[in-house]
Order: structure tokens, then C-alpha cells, then sequence
């Protein structure tokens, strides 16, 4: 059996004052959905960061036929990783492809491995989840412990 393709999207960066690093990850079907997040994620951190830093973001935000290149890499197969600002306070970006059981979503009660297929799952048992917790919209609680158990 072959599972289902997935993209694996974080940012790691360290906030200033701090020598702990930050994770943020989401996880999505889709590679666009993927470089998307990261794009809509790299801002809020830039905000954070120094003056060059700020400025390596922004021109990387810019370069919208990178961005096309890194979604035709995801969707091949190929990891994607870059590294913005300097070397004391580096941002990463990454999205890797991984192979995803075919859970089913808190959000909206169904399995997501066939959108045709919109019976109710099992597993939820008429449980009320927050749309917060959606993974599908990248929501700030995206983390695989908020899919629904597998029965």
C-alpha cells in the first residue's frame, strides 16, 4: 500500500533575548498550501528581526518565481529549505514531503483521503472541535496530536 503524500512545513527561528529556538509547524495535502504557509508565516516573524534581516525576508517574499520553483520541488518529491538573515538569528524554512495516514480532520468530520466521501467518521463520534484546531487551515493549534484518533 502506498500512503498518501503530505507536506511538512516549520519555521525555526530564535527570538531576540532568547537562545531557545521557536518551532512552528503545520501539515497540509497540498505543496502550494505548503510554501504558502511559509509565506504568510516568514512576516510575522521578520517584524522581530534586524534591519538586513528584515530586508533578506522581504526580497525572498519578493521572489514569486522561487516561490513557483519550490512548489513544483515539493510536488516532485524534493524537499525545500532556505535560510534567511544572518548567521546569529537565522530563520528556517522548510517543507518536506512525508507520507500521511489517511486520517480523518477535526474540523469538519470527514476523511480526508477521498473528498467525495463526505459520511461522517467514526472516529469523532460527534465530538464539537474548535476551528482553531483545523489542520486543513493551518490553524495556530496545527499539530498532528489534533487529528482524530483511528479506530
Amino acid at each position: 500500500m502506498t500512503l498518501p503524500r503530505g507536506y511538512w512545513c516549520q519555521v525555526i527561528y530564535t527570538e531576540p533575548n532568547r537562545s531557545d529556538a521557536v518551532v512552528l509547524s503545520m501539515t497540509t495535502g497540498f505543496p502550494g498550501r505548503a510554501i504558502t504557509w511559509l509565506r504568510t508565516t516568514a512576516p510575522n516573524i521578520a517584524v522581530d528581526m534586524d534591519r538586513e534581516a528584515f530586508g533578506t525576508v522581504w526580497a525572498w517574499l519578493g521572489d514569486h518565481q522561487g516561490a513557483s520553483k519550490a512548489v513544483r520541488e515539493l510536488h516532485s518529491g524534493r524537499p525545500y529549505t532556505v535560510g534567511l538573515g544572518r548567521s546569529e538569528r537565522p530563520v528556517w524554512l522548510l517543507a518536506h514531503p512525508v507520507p500521511c495516514l489517511p486520517l480523518a480532520s477535526t474540523c469538519i468530520g470527514v476523511y480526508q483521503h477521498d473528498s467525495s466521501d463526505l459520511s461522517r467518521a467514526p472516529a469523532l463520534r460527534g465530538r464539537v472541535v474548535s476551528p482553531s484546531r483545523c489542520p486543513m487551515t493551518g490553524g495556530p493549534h496545527d499539530h498532528p496530536d489534533h487529528y482524530a484518533p483511528v479506530e
